[in-house]
């Protein structure tokens, strides 16, 4: 049993169906009786949310509660089943889906653990009525409330949200299915011929995937036993974030192409990288218009402000506001650096010794040499980077994304990708600001070049290995020498070239 609460959306107007779509039967068994059989024994609670309590009266052990903001809609739902809940988690499923199912609610609680929001994603739309919502979300709700604002995933913005491709919580039954929701007399007779289909299926399903299901059992029990520790660091938060990572959501868009291949021609979907612009504002201040890849816009509008000293360690609370339809980051921060606002994208040049060294701007003169000293083995840093290459889903269905991963010296903690090779570093620079990781005993993987500014921006954040399978510039490798940080280019094939600070390789 997950340590959590089911709590089912009933409160609406059923206005298309003309009844309560609750106790409408498929399978001469009533809706929500068969959310609560297949989904009652996975947590220790249950709770209904509902306009009409007393048509649930005859339900045992189940929690009966009503709207806090009556009259608006599935959030007001979420909100009112969240504060009831005595558990942190819950579970939020609407009353007119009749073919959830426990492995797939089970998979997915399992993958929520540090998150506020746990959603599942089909072709980049996001299924906000089952999905795994946190007590954290419940002020961001409230906000979105009060201001009349009654979408479901309107305050998803302001929470961290963990996308988890169907793909990856897959129980045999196909998405269309799973998520088919009965709103009028035409659906209902759909959903009475699909319940008869799923269970001709359901033995074979059942023969095909026990065995999976047996081996899945005992490694979530030990994932389980591991995520219950009390001692949790940032970084074991973050673990799992890897595999969340991997499925294409609104980062893919698909066009049509003709493609040409020995003589033949033939129209195809062709999956892209999705670009979008964002402009981040600090303190209601623009700063700049980034072109990214839109998700983790969070992270990489606070990673580029740290990346570029406009805030700091000392900058206090840090608050990040997304708005992705319009292309905006609202960050604020408690304080800012004064100088680094002065002289942002202002190129600022030094000299000693007769000569002159270049930076972008005078927040980059004054970095400090790093000082880390994480010890690898040259194998490793091969290892890590073939296993770095491997994650990125998108790449491999887009060709068109560049990829920045923090690892420890023997696996990887973090990935992310973009358009932009600054931008995937900077979501890494974001996350780590934002959580508050340590990277001075870290590795940084790009498959970006490794220019001058991609050099300064991990010599700021304090890690001291940058490795890339790409060639670095002459002014990178100048810089790692006199800041400290081990550079290593060209990691691909089962060799690597390591052009400065190598003591901390070995073998290299």
């Amino acid at each position: 049993m997950e340590d959590g609460s089911l709590v089912i959306l009933s409160g609406g107007q059923n206005t298309r169906m003309g009844q309560n779509k609750a106790f409408l039967r498929v399978r001469d068994v009533p809706i929500i009786e068969k959310i609560i059989g297949e989904l009652g024994t996975v947590f220790k609670e249950i709770i209904i949310v509902t306009n009409d309590p007393h048509a649930y009266k005859g339900l045992q052990n189940i929690r009966i509660v009503t709207d806090i903001y009556p009259g608006k809609g599935p959030l007001s739902g979420i909100h009112a089943g969240l504060t009831h809940a005595s558990l942190d988690r819950s579970l939020i499923v609407a009353c007119d889906m009749p073919f959830v199912a426990r492995k797939t609610a089970q998979r997915l609680f399992r993958q929520s653990r540090g998150w506020d929001v746990t959603v599942p994603v089909i072709e980049g739309k996001y299924q906000p009525l089952f999905a795994i919502y946190a007590k954290s979300c419940l002020k961001p709700i409230e906000q979105q409330l009060q201001a009349g604002i009654y979408k479901i995933t309107s305050f998803y913005s302001q929470v961290r949200v963990r996308e988890i491709d169907y793909s990856e919580l897959n129980n045999g039954i196909v998405p269309e299915k799973f998520f088919y929701n009965v709103n009028t007399p035409a659906e209902l007779e759909e959903a009475r011929k699909m319940a008869t289909e799923i269970c001709g299926e359901d033995n074979i399903r059942e023969d095909n995937i026990h065995e999976e299901n047996t081996q899945e059992d005992n490694s979530q029990e030990n994932n389980s036993l591991e995520d219950n520790q009390e001692n949790n660091t940032p970084e074991d938060k973050i673990q799992e974030d890897n595999a969340q990572r991997r499925s294409a959501r609104q980062d893919k868009k698909y066009v049509q192409a003709y493609r040409w291949k020995a003589g033949m021609v033939e129209l195809i979907d062709d999956p892209l990288a999705a670009e979008s612009p964002l402009t981040v504002f600090l303190n209601d201040q623009e700063i700049v218009t980034l072109l990214c890849s839109p998700v983790n816009q969070d992270e990489l509008a606070v990673g580029f402000l740290v990346s570029e000293g406009l805030i700091k360690g000392d900058a206090g609370e840090i608050r990040v506001r997304v708005d992705c339809e319009r292309g905006m980051a609202w960050v604020t921060a408690d304080k800012v650096s004064i100088i680094a606002e002065q002289t942002f994208l202002k190129r600022y040049i030094t000299t000693g010794c007769g000569k002159g060294t270049t930076f972008y701007n005078v927040m980059d003169a004054k970095c400090r040499p790093v000082t880390g000293q994480i010890i690898v083995a040259a194998e490793k840093i091969i290892e890590l980077m073939t296993r770095t290459q491997q994650v990125s889903r998108l790449f491999k269905d887009t060709g068109g994304v560049h990829l920045a991963a923090l690892c420890s010296v023997d696996r990887m903690i973090l990935y992310r990708e973009d358009i932009g090779r600054h931008n995937a570093l900077d979501k890494i620079v974001g996350r780590c600001y934002m959580d508050n990781i340590s990277v001075d005993d870290k590795i940084l993987f790009t498959t970006g070049r490794l220019s001058s500014e991609i050099l300064l921006k991990v010599a700021k954040l304090g890690a001291p290995i940058l490795v890339s399978r790409s060639a670095p510039t002459e002014l990178a490798v100048k810089l790692a020498r006199q800041l400290g940080v081990t550079l290593i280019g060209f990691a691909r094939g089962g060799r690597f070239n390591l052009y400065a600070n190598e003591y901390r390789v070995l073998g290299g």
